[in-house]
């Protein structure tokens, strides 16, 4: 029987990763692996049937502090690691996966280390982009939760093996209404990245140029100080809410009109998959990689915008206001022309596809 290990920052919330890997590593127990996990802060849940190691860490904007917890946790997980010796690591969010990299190329842990990327190599999040392509040539594995960053992958590490494993949502019941005056709903972190800016900027336009509807947003991050003054200035804000963030998106999407996400890049998000599994369309902003892949449109196709597909509506780049307040009238008058379509495609991304796809690859490269 095989042994696994997750690691990373935290393997309980609300972002996307956090829900995919209890769900990716509870089927690979029913498959038969042994799955323990590490995490430095969060709630300390135990996913898992195997260890579960919590370092309970405290969030700390000191320069010093964090260089501590930096030389902490090479410690901790280089002892955690050794006294497990699983069969794999696998490694998700930056810090975790350079930290694994590192302990593995000085000889101080000898477990293969596979790194789980949800996002794109071009990306310079927190600051990691260039050491993190410096670092990742000593990856014994890859997985992918896309197409496009696959194909990134396999230009800069072409000889290491990888694998494409979609972020998995597990099956649900369809929402059971749609309201009579629109509801748009979107859901992730308050980040740049995320675009939660620009899309507030838009429908502010939206609203503004005699839209109809309200926006409710889920989610905490930097950019709520910025969205609270951007929604104030506007005197919108009976139209536009910050609710927070919510531990189970689909239970809030029974009456809404469709999700919408301007995210800047977007691997293949979680909450765009869960919303359609309810049968909730989707509008995007056209971004590598995960609208295209989800629409089931080639990366380099061209389309004209809007683009209306089975499951919602790919609306332009990013800052496209004409088009994204022509996607949210189409859609409000047609949510529920895309609730089929919607729920067949969001039941391609399961968790037996997950599972199958990694139980392959491991047989393959580390048996």
């Amino acid at each position: 029987m095989s042994s696994l290990m997750f690691i990373q920052p935290k393997l309980s919330g609300v972002g996307g990763i956090e829900k995919v890997v209890p769900l990716i590593g509870v089927g690979l127990e029913k498959s038969g692996y042994v799955v323990s996990s590490a995490s430095f802060y969060g709630e300390n849940i135990k996913n898992f049937s195997g260890n579960n190691y919590f370092r309970n860490e405290e969030i700390s904007n000191s320069v010093f502090k964090k260089a501590i917890k930096i030389v902490v946790r090479f410690i901790w997980l280089r002892n955690i690691i050794n006294l497990e010796n699983p069969r794999a690591l696998i490694v998700s969010g930056h810090g975790a996966i350079l930290i694994c990299l590192i302990l593995k190329k000085v000889n101080m842990i000898k477990v293969p280390v596979i790194v789980y990327e949800h996002q794109s190599l071009i990306l310079n999040d927190f600051g990691y982009g260039l050491l993190r392509r410096l670092i990742y040539k000593s990856a014994d594995g890859f997985i992918a939760v896309s197409q496009g960053i696959l194909l990134e992958i396999e230009k800069k590490f072409k000889h290491i093996p990888k694998v494409l494993v979609y972020n998995p949502v597990p099956s649900t019941s369809k929402r059971s209404s749609i309201p009579r005056d629109p509801v748009f709903v979107s859901a992730s972190r308050l980040e740049y990245v995320k675009g939660v800016d620009i899309l507030v900027a838009l429908f502010i336009k939206y609203i503004t140029g005699g839209g109809k509807g309200k926006l409710i947003i889920y989610g905490e991050g930097k950019q709520k100080a910025l969205l609270d003054k951007m929604i104030s200035e506007s005197g919108f804000e009976n139209k536009i809410k910050l609710m927070g963030k919510t531990e189970h998106l689909v239970n809030e999407l029974d009456n809404v009109t469709a999700y919408v996400s301007c995210a800047r890049n977007e691997a293949l998000g979680v909450s765009l998959l869960e919303a359609l599994s309810v049968g909730v369309p989707i509008v995007c902003s056209d971004v590598p990689y995960g609208p295209r892949e989800i629409m089931l449109i080639g990366p380099e196709e061209k389309i004209k915008y809007p683009y209306i597909s089975g499951v919602g509506i790919i609306y332009g780049e990013v800052n496209d206001c004409e088009n994204f307040c022509k996607s949210l009238e189409l859609v409000s008058n047609n949510s529920l022309d895309f609730t089929k379509g919607s729920i067949s495609r969001a039941s391609e991304f399961s968790i037996k596809n997950a599972v199958d796809a990694l139980d392959s690859f491991f047989k393959k490269n580390f048996n």
